[in-house]
């Protein structure tokens, strides 16, 4: 063999093992995301999403946020904050109760039913606005989907620079 056939099939091998090591850049496939529902069965809400039923609003928080909205991200993290109220209300109020329980003498009956009554009041309100602020997410990601949109996507590529695409979305 030649020295030109000898250096090329070294060349190709070359470019064939570096292909193989490397990871390709390809495009991951994208799958849509669908509306979300709300079927309501007495006090509870149950919620929709593609074919699958949910019973926890905290579950909705991957598509939710996956939209990249602004307004529905702020939406929801504030329905979770309030959650999170809610639940540091209930552990006051258990550990006021077990402090009640083991000091019967120090908390007089009025103190300890204003405290739960008032503790109960709170984290109401704080329930009401929590579901206020999942409705607005749920309807604002809602109408995002369904509506034509226009965007800029700036994406890194692997060379440490960027490209940048202006997109448009069209639902039909």
């Amino acid at each position: 063999m030649t020295k030109a056939k000898i250096l090329r099939k070294k060349y190709v091998g070359l470019l064939f093992s570096i292909g193989i090591c490397c990871q390709l850049y390809a495009q991951t496939p994208v799958v849509p995301l669908q509306p979300i529902g709300a079927e309501r069965r007495g006090l509870s809400v149950r919620f929709i999403y593609g074919k699958q039923i949910i019973d926890q609003p905290s579950a909705l928080q991957i598509p939710l946020l996956e939209l990249g909205d602004p307004a529905v991200r702020t939406a929801f993290e504030g329905y979770v904050n309030n959650r999170k109220v809610i639940k540091w209300l209930g552990f006051a109020s258990a550990g006021f109760s077990l402090y009640t329980i083991f000091n019967r003498e120090k908390v007089s009956s009025t103190v300890y039913w204003t405290t739960v009554g008032s503790t109960m009041l709170v984290s109401t309100y704080f329930n009401i606005r929590a579901n206020k602020q999942l409705v607005k997410a749920i309807s604002r990601y809602n109408t995002v989907l369904r509506h034509s949109q226009v965007g800029v996507v700036v994406s890194p590529l692997p060379n440490q620079s960027a490209s940048v695409g202006l997109g448009w979305q069209y639902a039909f």
